[in-house]
């Protein structure tokens, strides 16, 4: 009997074990090899271990790294989930997918989003039209009807009602909502108020402050819920990381970030903070505070500056001078100004028209010699001096002349040389004052994309090349341009072409125009007013024979000939469009018009959104700018609005990047999520 209670046992025990090592199996984390790879023959994304080796079929058109044993895989545009093996946990049927987290994911499908769990079971129908889950929590706001209300994933609820017009996400512990005109925070635990929702107006002020606005009056509210200080102040700003500046029946004083009065608030103007001190006006005279709210150089001075340094210019019985943190004087007070230079190396004093300059930090003045104008914010330690109409070179560091030889101008130094000017004609003097190029030349350009320092040179309207030891080239050009890669477009003779480092011309010289926008190669040329495409080894790519041809991005350009437009690779391959016109390449799509209407189209000139709109923009991050019936929206790449048509014009910055849109005069960014934010006006 006690034998048979022994095997009951052990079969109970290796039950138990085979059950665990079953189910451990089942839960086994992916490969850690197991890394997205794209197949260049196929065109398409898999998965393959780190040696490239594909162990999943490369079928999709886009994937994502496996997070939790599960990748979000898309083929065209719908998105599904596989397991490690390559089995479809969710099958590809949504326009959307964000990654598993806490064992849900969120699903658009429809246009509207739900959650899913990881069986694709739904624990939230599709019905939210916009959705922000919150980092590192199981919290996401949901938009439905324009409505903002707060979902817990892990119970499948809501947590805050939808009732929200706007909602920003500031902590993993608080949002701020927004309610018809009124602001207020709201905690992530059971949505109560932190701050209640009658704000007139909210501020980020640091990373972890809030500024607030109740009944015309600011206070500050840390994000982790503590109130810093009760609404009381006309203004508040960042005077220091944990010091702000307030302001309170027209007199500023500083407050710590416990909300307690650093230095009292009975003080005109307080300025900058600058080597642990800052300006205080008080009754009309100025003296020094620091970070802690002693005044510790007395209010006493006529007017003060910011310290450089350890040193700050004041003014005294009408002169300026300068004194050190100790209130001791170290320029006299005998000037009618002083300034730094935009470095802080210098100080400028001026005294009756004449300028001296007395370097920062030196702990003696001893009067020099003056100047007629000076150049302190020149970008070396060599700065331009002028003295009895000339130009000499001052060395900031000696506080000496760098050298005594004068000239009529001076351009500034630059990489220790500068091109100057004697008896009307040019050279280069470097920073040592030797004349590395003679002054003989009519004009002198510096040269970029060379082999070193050079510069163009010209005599009698030709033009040649020369470096600080020799001459390179002789006059030779009416005109020359680098090009890089040791190559110049150039005209000789009423011509133009490409000629290499030593001068030999890389086919023939024999253009009417020649391109200097766009890539450097292929060139546009222009002969008999046709255009071709000229490549850097001289060699016609696109012979001599549209109307235009203008550079449309992606290494493309299009060409005109007649009502023909023609696409146009960098190999020089050409293809015929049926449209009428083009616009630039954006993330693989290019603008096309057809009958008047805009529309996109892929490499392969297949219409992917179809003509439709007055105008449009480039694609950047998978959103551009469109217009339908006189209102512009922003649309993805199906050519669905992602904002609405309702602005009245749009901009994109550096022509083809972010977005701007402007409705009733007020300019709005456009975030890489489609959201729109106010750009607030500088004035």
């Amino acid at each position: 009997m006690m034998q048979k209670k022994k095997l009951s046992y052990l079969s109970l025990v290796l039950i138990l074990f085979t059950t665990l090592t079953v189910q451990a199996q089942l839960i086994k984390p992916c490969p850690d090899e197991l890394v997205p790879r794209y197949d260049k023959d196929k065109r398409m994304w898999g998965y393959s271990d780190l040696f490239g080796i594909m162990l999943l079929e490369p079928i999709y058109t886009k994937v994502s790294p496996f997070r939790q044993n599960l990748a979000v895989v898309q083929k065209g545009d719908l998105s599904g989930v596989i397991n490690c093996d390559g089995m479809v946990v969710l099958p590809l049927q949504y326009e959307k997918l964000t990654d598993y987290r806490n064992g849900k994911i969120w699903a658009l499908k429809g246009g509207l989003w739900g959650l899913l769990d990881d069986k694709g079971r739904t624990v939230l129908p599709h019905q939210y039209q916009e959705i922000n889950p919150i980092m590192s929590t199981e919290l996401t706001w949901v938009s439905k009807d324009k409505k903002w209300g707060l979902v817990d994933e892990v119970k499948g609820k809501i947590l805050c009602p939808l009732q929200y017009d706007m909602v920003q996400v500031i902590s993993a512990n608080a949002t701020l909502v927004k309610s018809g005109e009124y602001f207020g925070v709201a905690n992530h635990v059971n949505c109560n108020y932190l701050l209640p929702l009658n704000l007139e107006h909210v501020k980020r002020l640091t990373q972890f402050e809030l500024l607030f606005e109740q009944n015309k009056k600011w206070g500050i509210f840390h994000i982790s819920g503590k109130m810093i200080s009760e609404p009381q102040y006309d203004s508040i700003g960042l005077a220091l990381p944990n010091l702000f500046l307030v302001k309170k029946q027209n007199k500023y004083g500083l407050v710590n970030q416990q909300g307690l009065a650093q230095l009292p608030i009975e003080y005109d103007s307080v300025g900058t903070f600058s080597s642990g001190y800052a300006p205080v006006m008080q009754k009309g005279l100025y003296g020094y505070t620091t970070r802690m709210g002693k005044v510790y150089i007395p209010v006493s001075y006529e007017a003060a500056k910011p310290f450089i340094q350890g040193q700050a210019a004041v003014k005294k019985n009408g002169k300026w001078g300068i004194i050190d943190i100790r209130n001791q004087t170290i320029v006299p007070f005998e000037f009618d100004k002083i300034e730094g230079n935009d470095k802080n190396t210098l100080w400028v004093l001026v005294k009756a028209g004449k300028y001296e300059l007395f370097p920062v930090g030196a702990k003696q003045y001893t009067a020099g010699q003056s100047y007629e104008k000076v150049y302190p914010n020149d970008s070396t330690v060599v700065i331009r001096v002028i003295r009895d109409g000339q130009f000499y070179f001052y060395n900031s560091l000696t506080n000496h002349l760098a050298f005594n030889t004068a000239f009529e101008s001076a351009e500034p130094l630059y990489e220790g040389y500068s091109i100057v000017k004697q008896l009307g004609k040019s050279g280069v003097v470097n920073d040592k004052g030797v004349l590395v190029i003679p002054t003989v030349y009519d004009q002198i350009a510096p040269v970029a994309n060379t082999k070193q320092k050079e510069w163009f040179v010209a005599k009698n309207g030709m033009w040649g090349l020369r470096n600080d030891t020799k001459v390179i080239w002789p006059e030779t050009y009416e005109w020359v341009y680098p090009s890089g890669n040791g190559l110049f477009k150039v005209k000789k003779e009423g011509k133009f072409g490409v000629v290499n480092y030593n001068m030999q011309p890389q086919g023939e010289i024999a253009y009417d125009e020649i391109s200097v926008t766009g890539p450097e190669f292929p060139a546009v040329v222009g002969k008999s007013k046709k255009k071709g495409l000229l490549q850097n080894n001289g060699q016609l790519i696109t012979p001599n024979k549209y109307d235009s041809i203008v550079y449309c991005g992606a290494s493309q350009f299009k060409a005109y000939s007649g009502k023909t437009v023609s696409l146009i690779k960098a190999s020089g391959e050409a293809t015929k469009t049926k449209w009428k016109d083009t616009g630039y390449w954006g993330e693989g799509l290019i603008a096309f018009n057809a009958k008047d209407k805009w529309g996109f189209a892929n490499s392969s000139m297949e219409e992917i959104i179809l003509p439709q709109f007055e105008q449009v923009g480039v694609f950047y991050k998978g959103l551009a700018p469109a217009v339908l019936k006189g209102k512009t929206g922003i649309i993805n790449k199906s050519g669905k609005w992602v904002i609405e048509p309702d602005y009245d014009r749009f901009a994109q910055i550096d022509g083809v990047k972010g977005i701007v849109l402007e409705k009733a005069g007020k300019e709005y960014a456009v975030s890489d999520r489609g959201k729109v934010m106010l750009i607030e006006s500088s004035k």
